[in-house]
């Protein structure tokens, strides 16, 4: 069933026709990736879908029976409004049906006959729309998104408007993903979110049961979760079934296949135009009233002049650069030995070891607050260490890429920030930074004038043309569409020297990283690969623990039963069971009470819930031997 079907969409603002002819649809529990440069109008269709703005022209259809939850851009919500309320809005609906549902069980006790018969019908139709919603696992719900996006119990207490942007966005996924809604609409969702809970949101969108569109840069997301692609580019959609690898390699087929056709045409074309310069040369030879080779010329020119010129090829060159590296550094180019940082109670790092030698490209990963750009202000000086060392090999010379880079100048052109302190003409600057995206008049542009991501693209093309043997970046594709990152992709590649980079974009990291450290539990552990490889390491010591633990869960039930069979006296085996079975359930009980004191505390619930899962698997087994002796 199509839940959602778009029909030439047309949007403008002013002048500007954003959106031309948008032309598609997304059918029931389809999970469709929406790309497309910075700019094309995504954030404008999403808008147009979730009733917020209007379009210009076309038909938008989405099923009656369908609510459509957007991922809104940050609300103003009143002060002292703290995260657990805001999450809380979610449950706006099953909170005014519950209040209801007691209500009418209030005006039950109090009426009969007929009237009791309406108040039973209000209050069927009422428990049933609060179990539809979900009503009866708003716990459950709530506590698996806290734990998802890591909401600790002193962080849901924390006042939303003191939070940070990406703070703030955190917690509206979370809001939104418990509203439930039968489509999602999320904007950019993996913005902000350590590679831990990136994970975690994957497996909660493929396991949802609704209709999710996604605007995203973040290809492995979209190659993990995404059933179809849609391309947003020169105001028109196209789709591509499939995850985003599979919308690549058909996107590039396609490309192949027109360049193809460009120069078997291009080739056409300039054949006709020699033929007809040719005639004509033959007719200026020729007298008379009636020259065939003039009107053999105007016919081919006629034709020439009607024929579906093929425009707008793509084709992607490989950047190749010419990068002022005059020497190299010392093998060991980062050496971090026994290093400990701590602030006020919370520690960093203990003992930490890490060795980066010359040449390695190096991605360090961890959970956000784990203390990675921390590490890197140790680096640099900026931060002290408590003990141990950091320090950077000899010849090493550095340039760093901030995640939110700053300009000494920004009334500075892009070309007049590119040349300065360096030789280079004009002409050749302007070549270079084609490379990176600046093209024609964009490189007169103000800095103060540019986006995130531009800053970023200028920031890097000139640390890569000046003399560096050591690139330190900070989250390089913050900001940044899929075309700037795969540029970026492609310079770091050509890059001789060593890069050693935070990222939470774990296809980059493919892309780039010959090896991946992990910052965690306050030790730097080395991965001698790339993601995928780091992934596999981490997947496999997770069921190796799984594995330990269901071995100790075997070996307590061959004990149970090993002491049955040690009791020599049938009535005494029952009556010790009977007193372990009885102990058992008055721990439960007390779990249970305990659980209550505790329902705001979603950490403190989960450890909770796995003890009373255990025991009451093992009374359960008790249960069993009662029966069987009795």
């Amino acid at each position: 069933m199509i839940e959602i079907a778009l029909k030439n969409i047309k949007k403008a603002y002013g002048a500007d026709e954003i959106l031309k002819d948008i032309t598609f649809d997304v059918k029931t529990k389809e999970i469709a990736g929406i790309v497309g440069e910075n700019g094309t109008g995504k954030t404008t269709i999403f808008k147009i879908i979730a009733n917020i703005i209007d379009c210009d022209g076309g038909l938008v259809n989405i099923s009656t029976k369908d609510s459509v939850g957007y991922l809104e851009q940050i609300p103003i919500y009143k002060d002292g409004l703290k995260v657990i309320d805001v999450l809380n809005y979610a449950f706006e609906k099953i909170e005014a049906l519950e209040k209801n549902i007691k209500l009418l069980e209030e005006k039950m006790n109090k009426c009969e006959g007929m009237q009791l018969d309406q108040v039973l019908k209000q209050y069927a139709s009422v428990s049933n729309e609060f179990e539809r919603l979900g009503g009866y696992e708003k716990e459950i719900r709530l506590n698996k998104i806290c734990n998802g996006l890591q909401f600790t119990k002193e962080h849901l207490q924390k006042s939303f408007n003191l939070l940070s942007g990406g703070e703030k966005t955190i917690v509206l996924l979370g809001k939104t993903l418990l509203e439930n809604h039968n489509i999602l609409l999320l904007d950019e969702p993996t913005n902000h979110l350590d590679i831990k809970a990136l994970a975690w949101l994957e497996e909660y969108i493929k396991e949802y049961q609704g209709t999710i569109l996604i605007i995203s840069h973040d290809r492995y997301f979209l190659d993990k979760v995404a059933t179809k692609i849609i391309e947003i580019e020169d105001g028109a959609a196209k789709t591509y079934m499939g995850n985003y690898s599979s919308y690549q390699n058909q996107n590039k087929e396609e490309d192949d296949a027109q360049f193809e056709l460009y120069k078997t045409q291009q080739k056409k074309i300039k054949a006709m135009e020699a033929a007809i310069l040719k005639l004509k040369q033959f007719g200026e030879a020729c007298h008379g009233d009636k020259n065939p080779f003039y009107k053999r010329a105007f016919n081919m020119e006629r034709r020439l002049e009607k024929m579906d010129v093929i425009k707008n090829v793509r084709v992607k060159h490989k950047i190749k650069l010419s990068v002022n590296m005059e020497e190299r550094s010392a093998n060991n180019v980062i050496l971090v030995e026994n290093a400990s940082k701590s602030f006020a109670d919370k520690q960093i790092l203990d003992r930490a070891n890490m060795l980066v030698n010359y040449g390695e490209r190096v991605a360090l990963v961890g959970e956000n607050g784990a203390g990675k750009t921390t590490l890197l202000r140790m680096l640099f000086g900026d931060e002290k260490i408590d003990s141990g060392k950091i320090t950077l090999g000899s010849n090493t010379a550095y340039a760093y890429l901030e995640q939110n880079v700053m300009f000494p100048n920004n009334k500075l052109s892009v070309i007049e920030y590119f040349v300065e302190d360096i030789i280079i003409t004009a002409s050749e600057a302007r070549k270079y930074l084609a490379k990176f995206l600046f093209f024609a008049d964009d490189v007169f542009k103000e800095i103060s004038k540019l986006s995130g991501g531009e800053k970023s693209r200028l920031r890097l093309a000139k640390m890569l043309y000046a003399n560096n043997n050591l690139l330190i970046l900070d989250e390089p594709t913050n900001h940044l569409d899929i075309d700037a990152i795969e540029t970026i992709e492609e310079a770091l590649n050509e890059y001789k020297g060593t890069i050693f980079f935070i990222s939470h974009d774990r296809y980059f990291i493919n892309k780039i990283a010959t090896r991946v450290v992990e910052l965690s539990s306050k030790v730097l552990t080395s991965y001698a690969g790339d993601f995928d490889y780091y992934k596999e390491k981490k997947d496999a010591l997770i069921e190796n623990t799984e594995v330990k633990s269901e071995v100790k869960k075997v070996k307590k039930t061959n004990e149970v039963y090993e002491n049955r069979k040690q009791i020599k006296s049938k009535d005494n085996e029952i009556k010790k069971l009977e007193n372990k079975i009885k102990k058992l359930e008055d721990n439960i009980k007390s779990i249970e009470e305990l659980m209550s004191e505790n329902s705001a505390d979603y950490k403190k619930l989960d450890e909770l819930y796995i003890d009373k899962k255990e025991m009451d698997n093992e009374l359960e087994m008790l249960m069993e031997l009662w029966f069987e002796l009795n």
